[in-house]
């Protein structure tokens, strides 16, 4: 969430991690479950949306003398910090229903992303975790 990926590998490329193993759980693409995630996924984005730049405060707060990786290759970088990054990906010049397209396509390009599959094998076979 804060730019940072598993083992700072820096490969997986998915907005978000969704496996075909959640989609199955949620019985599948054209299940009324999935329509609600789907649905719930954008009604978070757009509230959270509301209140990104109160959250960008917050992380700036957090970046200021912290030691964790998410932070420190931004650190001294003012036009790119970790807190403008998250701010900006709530696309603040987008309209709702511009919002709704994009998490669609959020969802979309994390639906069983190919870099997701191979980082997850990647791990099972380096490090025994499934």
């Amino acid at each position: 969430m804060l730019t940072s990926s598993p083992g700072r590998v820096g490969f997986e490329t998915a907005p978000f991690k969704l496996t075909q193993e959640y989609v199955d759980v949620m019985g599948g693409v054209d299940s009324p479950v999935y329509a609600s995630f789907r649905d719930l996924f954008l009604k978070g984005f757009l509230s959270l949306r509301k209140h990104a730049e109160s959250l960008a405060v917050l992380i700036e707060l957090m970046e200021e003398r912290s030691s964790l990786p998410c932070f420190s290759g931004n650190r001294g970088k003012a036009a790119d910090t970790t807190a403008r990054q998250f701010q900006e990906r709530f696309q603040q010049s987008l309209t709702d229903q511009q919002c709704a397209a994009l998490v669609d396509g959020l969802i979309a390009s994390s639906l069983n992303n190919v870099y997701t599959t191979l980082y997850d094998q990647y791990q099972y076979y380096t490090n025994g975790i499934l």
